[in-house]
């Protein structure tokens, strides 16, 4: 279904898309998401995360765009010079890349795409046109109405640039790897033995990355740092049905033992004595950590309207019968922030403790408190991530009254105490 608010020629026609607006309809129930990332946008310290890639959070229904400040620095621009409307994003688009990006917008909103996804040149405010990579997810609410979209926005000029001095200069492909300021290693084709591996990697310290220098990588197999096997085959068919592999996005094994995500792209290079694959790419983990945390914050509050689409498709069965936990949810999204029981909750609808108890857990598989304790460890995450709160704000804001009380709730749950935590997944 196409969204009523967004229609195929408001896309068309950008100049529309700062003046149309609908009367917003109200959601089922708030999400954890819009809670912690739509409130107090216009207050100086907002809690947003600062991190390379440019977050945008588009409203459908009053057709506004939240973007970051990290966004509008990839532009060259300070907080205060770009506004929330859609056209901001639009009218910067180079001529020759707008149609598609409307295109494409248009077919996830129609469902007809998982995600939104597009490289398109936009204008800086030096007067340049920089290569970004856009992607983003609309959010629905229970009656299946588009009422968000969140997405990031990520610089690919360098690599670019380095594509394309590439096709016109392969014979000096070793010159333009040096170049680049992302990592770059060559190898040999189809074997994968990595044959070279450029300054900005040999740059980076001994622990990031693959935990191995610039002269240990040469002579390994590229295939080695796979942590799915099954990823060989797929990169193999992308790039034997392209001839190149753009943006894949892939779980790797450090020497270490540790994991990493990183997004790759690979281009065939054409040597007189062998073939060879120039492969670029970089870190993405702190990224795949925040989606993560969204998606979870989401999840938590889709299981509420999930249960609220079940009372409404089981309204006609006996009440007894088919008790509805609506109210459960809706009562432990919009109050676990503060010092909540089961007795609360079960006296706000109508139950006894016990009755509740063995309702929700054989309806979810999880006690109420367990509910509770989740929710509030969801923000808790996220605010550890976003914010710098100290862990006493932290603990009284998502419902403990005594600090020691959620360091030890959240070293339960996470094998380690908040700071911990907070410094091995901050972003930098």
């Amino acid at each position: 279904m196409v969204n009523k608010h967004l229609p195929p020629e408001l896309l068309r026609q950008p100049d529309l898309l700062d003046v149309k607006r609908s009367t917003p309809s109200v959601p089922v129930s708030k999400t954890i998401h819009s809670q912690l990332f739509c409130q107090n946008r216009k207050q100086q310290n907002h809690p947003l995360i600062e991190i390379g890639d440019g977050l945008w959070d588009w409203n459908l229904q009053t057709n506004t765009i939240y973007f970051s400040p990290a966004w509008k620095t990839m532009l060259g621009y300070q907080q205060s010079e770009i506004g929330d409307s859609p056209i901001e994003w639009l009218h910067r688009i180079h001529p020759d890349d707008i149609e598609k990006v409307r295109a494409e917008l248009t077919a996830h909103l129609a469902e007809r795409t998982p995600q939104f996804q597009n490289e398109h040149r936009i204008l800086h405010r030096d007067g340049s046109y920089r290569w970004i990579r856009s992607q983003g997810r609309v959010v629905r609410d229970s009656q299946g109405k588009l009422y968000q979209m969140v997405g990031f926005q990520t610089d690919i000029t360098a690599y670019k640039e380095a594509i394309t001095a590439l096709r016109h200069s392969e014979a000096q492909f070793r010159t333009v790897a040096e170049a680049l300021p992302l990592p770059v290693i060559i190898a040999s084709a189809p074997q994968g033995l990595i044959l070279y591996v450029n300054q900005s990697y040999a740059k980076t310290p001994s622990n990031s990355l693959l935990a191995l220098s610039a002269d240990e990588l040469i002579g390994r197999n590229a295939a080695d740092f796979l942590y799915n096997l099954a990823d060989k085959q797929v990169l193999q068919n992308l790039f034997a049905q392209n001839g190149y592999v753009h943006h894949y996005e892939l779980l790797v094994k450090r020497a270490d033992g540790r994991s990493i995500w990183i997004d790759l792209s690979i281009q065939p290079l054409s040597d007189k004595d062998q073939n060879l694959f120039l492969a670029c790419f970089f870190d993405i983990t702190k990224r795949k950590q925040i989606e993560a945390e969204l998606n979870q914050a989401l999840n938590l509050s889709n299981l509420a309207q999930e249960f609220t689409t079940e009372a409404q498709q089981n309204q006609d069965l006996p009440t007894k019968s088919r008790p509805s936990l609506t109210k459960v949810f809706s009562f432990i999204e919009a109050n676990h922030r503060n010092p909540i029981s089961l007795r609360d909750v079960a006296q706000a609808v109508g139950y006894s403790g016990a009755y509740l108890t063995n309702l929700v857990q054989q309806e979810t598989g999880r006690t109420v408190l367990q509910w509770i304790t989740e929710y509030r460890m969801a923000e808790a995450r996220l605010l550890l991530l976003k914010t710098k709160k100290s862990v006493n704000q932290i603990a009284i804001e998502v419902g403990y009254q005594s600090t020691e009380h959620f360091i030890r709730q959240f070293k339960k749950l996470h094998n380690t105490t908040p700071n911990a935590w907070r410094n091995e997944h901050k972003i930098k």
